[in-house]
């Protein structure tokens, strides 16, 4: 009966009593969160800038991007890279790199527009998703879940789950 008991208290010691799987949930709203903002900051109207802070390149006015979360052009790359399989991920990519850039070491976009996204690039952002995420599933490594009446699945691959195509979608056209 003590090996039982000493059992069951390693067992519950080594998994953390479901912390594992609150962790996991945390990650995918986080990765969540990330494939939001790299839809909003390429098929959306892009990142805020600062008007008046502009250059113009071989006739292309660049405006110096207003947001302090994502300031550099690899913050916004790797976040795209970590939350998307490859072949969704260089697609965005090819976008990012035509909205945005870095000049004199400040982040830039053409700040071109796009279409309007369902929210705002907000700190309220991660609440409001998971309000949005219906039946959300994790299993392993594997989640399933619902956005807007579609089903979706993700698969955690070190500290991110990946998304196999766009969640979010343009709420009218560009």
């Amino acid at each position: 009966m003590k090996k039982i008991i000493i059992g069951m208290i390693a067992l519950i010691l080594v998994t953390g009593c479901g912390k594992n799987d609150v962790e996991k949930e945390e990650k995918f709203y986080n990765s969540l969160e990330s494939s939001y903002v790299s839809i909003y900051a390429t098929d959306g109207v892009g990142l805020a800038v600062y008007d008046q802070e502009s250059t113009e390149i071989n006739g292309v006015t660049w405006y110096k991007v207003a947001n302090s979360k994502y300031n550099k052009m690899s913050t916004l790359v790797n976040m795209t890279e970590n939350v998307y399989t490859e072949d969704v991920y260089t697609k965005i990519e090819d976008e990012i790199g035509k909205k945005y850039k870095e000049i004199d070491g400040e982040f830039y976009t053409t700040s071109s527009g796009g279409c309007t996204l369902k929210y705002q690039l907000t700190e309220e952002l991660s609440d409001i998703l998971k309000k949005d995420i219906k039946d959300l599933k994790i299993s392993g490594s594997k989640a399933t879940f619902k956005y807007d009446g579609k089903e979706y699945k993700a698969k955690l691959v070190g500290d991110y789950y990946q998304f196999s195509e766009k969640i979010f979608k343009c709420v009218e056209d560009k």
